[in-house]
Formats: C-alpha cells, sequence, structure tokens
C-alpha cells in the first residue's frame, strides 16, 4: 500500500514502478518521463485517486500502465479518481501475447497524440462507473472482451 499523501512523485528512471505482487496506490500525483508502472506476473495493481503523466508537450512520455508478455495473470484496476496521461504513447498498453489480463477502468485515460488504451491481448477490459477515455483512437481492441457499463 503507498499511501502519496497529497504529494507529487517524480521519476526519470522507466519504470518508476514495477509491480511484481499487490500494489495499492492512492492520493497523490506523478510526473514521469517514461512508464510509470509495469505490471509482472501475477500482479494486482490498483491505482484509486493518483493522476499521473508520463512526459510532457514537448518530450513524449511512455506509457502510465504497462503490462509486458510475461505479466500472465496480472490483474489492473484504475479507479475513480485517477487520471492518467501519456504524451505520445497509450496511457494504457498490454502486450498481445499478455495472458489472462483483467483490466477494470473507472478513471480517467488520455493520450496526447496516441490511443488511449492500446488492447492487442485476449483479455478482459471493462469501463465503467465515470470513465472517460480520449486520445487520437479512444480504444484499439484487438481480441478478448470489452465490457462498457454504467455512466462510462
Amino acid at each position: 500500500m503507498l499511501d502519496l499523501g497529497g504529494k507529487t512523485l517524480t521519476s526519470s528512471v522507466a519504470p518508476a514502478f514495477l509491480a511484481n505482487g499487490n500494489v495499492t496506490m492512492s492520493n497523490g500525483n506523478a510526473q514521469v518521463a517514461g512508464e510509470f508502472v509495469r505490471a509482472g506476473a501475477g500482479a494486482e495493481i490498483t491505482l484509486t485517486g493518483v493522476k499521473a503523466v508520463s512526459g510532457t508537450e514537448t518530450a513524449a512520455g511512455d506509457n502510465c500502465v504497462f503490462v509486458p508478455k510475461d505479466a500472465t495473470g496480472a490483474k489492473v484496476v484504475i479507479g475513480e479518481g485517477t487520471e492518467l496521461k501519456s504524451y505520445g504513447a497509450a496511457a494504457i498498453q498490454s502486450n498481445g501475447y499478455t495472458e489472462g489480463l483483467v483490466l477494470t477502468v473507472a478513471g480517467k485515460v488520455t493520450s496526447v497524440g496516441a490511443v488511449a488504451m492500446y488492447l492487442p491481448q485476449v483479455a478482459t477490459c471493462t469501463i465503467e462507473g465515470t470513465a472517460v477515455i480520449s486520445g487520437a483512437t479512444g480504444i484499439e481492441l484487438r481480441a478478448g472482451n470489452l465490457v462498457v457499463k454504467d455512466g462510462a
């Protein structure tokens, strides 16, 4: 559990967080040059009340959340009050060979100059609550299931 205490975390290291277990992050901001969070196998990542930005208007960033090929069975929850924004890359991206990913988005996911969410794997993605997805394309889904419910 990581409560950012309303502070802003900055990082030039990519990824800023490598989650190989259960990680719950809340209540703060992050400004990163590259990836913010990368999931490991079996990781359970929950972001609530976190505002994370990768890159700037003048310098392209990377994914705010990346789920690589070896992150089998990962679970990612982007809770209400969370805002992910990436410049020049998908804010949320997975690898096409990732198996068993469960992604739930109830927050705001934005990309400037790219697709907001790039999901090429067979997985389940649920967009719910007050979720807002925006980018050059909102969601690029190549396989799996997409469920949109509530007021998203």
